[in-house]
């Protein structure tokens, strides 16, 4: 099954983002492209109004997981329903597939990630989740193959997002953005913020206005032999409906324009008041994080404190049971050529009986954890471990890991410090993904 193209000029959209505050006008622009032909899985209940109007093919989410569940249902079965859904879906069945909002899966992605944990080599899915870094670059992996395989089966695939406040440096900030994995932002062919603010009349106009946050559509001119291209859209424009893209394409927007419309308005910089409050901010949130992180670390060393005594009173327990052998003395082996490292670690402790000691699990994840937030490659990180005469992670003593965390930590804090003072950068989405 086939439909007519519903872009002119032979243009392709395939992932078409529509972003804004509620009533924004997002699920009706959505709604709008190819009515006919347009499937809607509505996670909010927004789309019905717009159902007998338009007649497009509605999906009712949440009654649906109540119908397959109950009123209790999950997330993560709501986006395993997600899954099979995208596969029941026939290739050309649609011109149109749109999630309102797509955000709502993002809980579910990650708890249907975390029950994944075995397949990526962890014994749990708190232990997958705790390792930022790999569970999130699993989870975005994972979806933008399902994102892709949905969006092969259609022309256009519509997704929309609500807004979110801006962190920096874990402070929230008065600036919006959508909310969302980066992946959207990476697959959209266009991308748009929606809003309808009251006009100087003070009415609130019919159709939305719209900023391209992002647009890949383009034309190619070749002069003298070389080839430039030529933007469709403006940066801004008023009447943003689907057909107002369609003019564009057919018309593209002037890029020495005047229009005052197709010009995104400057947003007023900060005072020296905002400045000071965000700077005071910043100071304490780092302050808390780091007192956090330190009685994090002092319950778990109080934690492999209690095993290591539980763990000597066994072993002295036994060794009275068991017949007293003569200690074999081990072979001699020849002393190694001591490696240099330039990284400096703290000297070992010698009245500490944690050199002797394994380093455990937890000690081993937060070594792997440090390097890969650091971005050491794997010749570093091998001349490291043989500068402490290991060849793996798990053979460094408690008390060697114990030194190298609190190095990688005072050098991932330096790191990120210089990076705050040069220019500072939102929180990531391992902290805030949704």
């Amino acid at each position: 099954m086939s439909h007519p193209p519903i872009w002119p000029n032979g243009i392709e959209i395939k992932f078409l983002g529509l972003a804004g505050e509620s009533d924004a006008g997002k699920t009706m622009f959505g709604a709008m492209i190819d009515p006919a032909n347009t499937l809607i899985r509505d996670y909010e209940q927004t789309a019905g109004v717009y159902q007998t109007g338009l007649g497009f093919t509605r999906i009712d989410v949440p009654a649906v997981m109540r119908q397959r569940v109950s009123n209790r249902y999950k997330e993560i079965q709501k986006f395993e329903w997600w899954l099979e859904s995208n596969r029941d879906i026939k290739h050309g069945q649609y011109s149109v597939i749109m999630d309102d909002p797509i955000e709502d899966l993002g809980p579910g992605l990650k708890a249907y990630m975390g029950s994944l944990h075995s397949e990526y080599g962890f014994k749990s899915a708190d232990s997958f989740e705790n390792m930022k870094g790999i569970f999130w670059g699993e989870a975005r992996a994972f979806y933008k193959k399902e994102l892709l395989a949905l969006a092969d089966k259609c022309q256009t695939f519509v997704f929309t997002n609500h807004m979110n406040y801006v962190w920096i440096n874990k402070v929230c900030t008065t600036k919006r953005e959508p909310k969302g994995l980066e992946t959207l932002k990476e697959l959209a062919s266009v991308y748009l913020v929606l809003n309808r603010k009251l006009d100087q009349q003070g009415k609130k106009p019919r159709r939305p206005n719209a900023i391209v946050l992002q647009s890949r559509l383009a034309n190619f001119i070749t002069t003298d032999g070389k080839i430039d291209p030529i933007a469709i859209l403006p940066a801004a424009f008023t009447d943003a409906t689907p057909d107002a893209i369609r003019a564009y394409i057919l018309k593209p927007a002037d890029p020495n324009t005047k229009k005052k419309s197709e010009k995104v308005p400057a947003e007023p910089p900060m005072s020296e008041d905002e400045r000071a409050v965000l700077a005071h901010d910043t100071a304490v949130a780092q302050k808390e994080a780091s007192q956090a992180e330190t009685e994090a670390n002092e319950t778990a060393l109080a934690r492999l404190n209690r095993q290591a005594t539980r763990q000597a009173e066994l072993t002295a327990t036994a060794n009275k049971a068991a017949p007293a052998t003569p200690a074999a003395k081990p072979p001699a082996t020849p002393a190694k050529k001591p490696v240099k490292s330039k990284l400096r670690v703290a000297p070992a402790d010698p009245t500490s009986k944690r050199d002797d000691e394994p380093c455990g699990t937890f000690w081993s994840d937060e070594v792997v954890r440090l390097m890969y937030e650091l971005k050491f490659s794997r010749g570093k990180a091998v001349k490291i471990l043989t500068y402490f005469g290991a060849k793996k992670i798990p053979e460094l003593t408690q008390g060697q890991a114990i030194r190298l965390v609190e190095t990688l930590k005072a050098k991932l804090l330096k790191q990120r410090t210089a990076a705050m003072l040069n220019s500072p950068a939102p929180v990531s989405e391992e902290d805030i993904p949704f």
